[in-house]
This record gives structure tokens, C-alpha cells and sequence, in this order.
């Protein structure tokens, strides 16, 4: 969650007696420093977008703004990072505990990822049956180690033992867990994480994997 703290620029009055040289009872001054003040605004708006965009561009991690809308709208415009969610939390947030706001976040990165599951899910139905998906712990931990893995569904229930080569990229698996073994499932999302792939639990959807684990391959 990105949070903006940027205080309001205010037009700036002080009040002159009747029948002064300015014949006006009350002056205001600062407009040029209220532009002047946007413009530095946005110019740090920006500079914060880029920096961020450097940072997480290459995640998939979701990304909320907390601001009042038009400090969201400068953001927006300057950002690039592709998970940057269309919901955002409006409002001052100096005004809104750090709990709150990150109640309020994941309120909304809930909504977000159910539909990115949903997504996935369909497309993993889609690819069915080619070789674009598999069920296979083997061909999954592989692919997973080589980066091919672009999404990954895991049972949340299950675990598959064993011990997995990388040199010569082979699996060997156990029906309990012996001295040495690792989860192989475990494996798989440690793998697919740090290349920036997706995971999601498993779920009903998925067309008749009946296998603790799915996944979709980027080739």
C-alpha cells in the first residue's frame, strides 16, 4: 500500500481597513504560490511513481493508494506498474490509523486477487489438456526451477515428499517424509515466486485436475 501525506496548499488573506489605498476590505494573496505549489506536488508525485514503478515492476504484487483523489489522479497518471488496483482508499490518510488503513487495503486486495484467481482459473480450464498446463509434480518442479512457470495452483492439505536434483533436474518421491526430504509442492511455489510467477490455492474450478497441484507454463 503507497501512502501520500501531502498537505493542502492554502490562498493566504490578511485584512485591510475600509477606505485603503487598495480599496478592497480584504486582500488575498499567493495564488502564483498555489500554482507553483501543484506543480511541485505533481513534480514529487512523480518522482515517487518512478520510484516505486523501479522498485516493484517486475512483481505481481497488487498496489493500493491511499490520498486524497487528486494527489490518486496525479499518481495514476505517472505510474506505470501494471498491478496498480483501479479501487483506491480516498481521504486524507494522516487522518486514519496505520490499522485501519491496512484493513482497508486488504478489503480491497481481497476483491482484487479473487478476480485474478478467477482469471487464471479460466485460463488454466482453457489450456486443459495441452501442453501449456500440467498436473505433474515432475514436469511442474522442473519447469518451476527453469522459470517456465507463469501460474501455479497448490492444495493447501497436501504435501508430496522427496528429494529433487538440480543438477541433473530428476524428483525422487516418498510416501513419508524421510531424513533429508523436503515438501516438493513447497519447492514448486518457492521456485515459481522468484520468478515472478503466480500462486493460488487450489480450488473446484479447476477443470478435473483431481492432483494437489496445477499449473500454467509461460512456453
Amino acid at each position: 500500500m503507497l501512502r501520500f501525506d501531502i498537505a493542502e496548499d492554502n490562498v493566504m488573506a490578511r485584512s485591510l481597513p475600509p477606505g485603503s489605498i487598495s480599496g478592497q476590505g480584504t486582500m488575498y494573496y499567493g495564488s502564483a504560490d498555489l500554482k507553483l505549489g501543484k506543480k511541485n506536488t505533481e513534480r514529487f508525485v512523480q518522482s515517487v511513481a518512478a520510484a516505486v514503478d523501479k522498485r516493484i515492476f517486475n512483481q505481481n504484487a497488487p498496489l493500493v493508494i491511499a490520498a486524497v483523489e487528486y494527489i490518486e489522479a496525479m499518481y495514476r497518471m505517472h505510474s506505470s506498474y501494471p498491478h496498480l488496483v483501479s479501487k483506491g482508499i480516498h481521504g486524507n490518510p494522516d487522518q486514519v490509523s496505520a490499522d485501519n488503513l491496512h484493513m482497508q487495503a486488504w478489503d480491497i486486495i481481497v476483491g482484487y486477487i479473487k478476480k485474478d484467481e478467477a482469471k487464471y482459473t479460466a485460463l488454466y480450464n482453457d489450456f486443459s489438456n495441452t501442453n501449456k498446463t500440467s498436473t505433474d509434480i515432475n514436469t511442474i518442479l522442473q519447469a518451476a526451477y527453469m522459470g517456465r512457470v507463469d501460474t501455479i495452483f497448490v492444495s493447501e492439505n497436501h504435501h508430496i515428499f522427496g528429494k529433487f536434483n538440480f543438477s541433473s533436474l530428476t524428483i525422487e518421491t516418498h510416501n513419508e517424509k524421510r531424513e533429508g526430504d523436503e515438501d516438493l509442492l513447497n519447492l514448486a511455489v518457492i521456485y515459481t515466486l522468484k520468478t515472478e510467477g503466480r500462486v493460488f490455492p487450489m480450488n473446484k474450478n479447476l477443470m478435473k485436475t483431481g492432483e494437489p497441484i496445477a499449473a500454467i507454463f509461460r512456453y
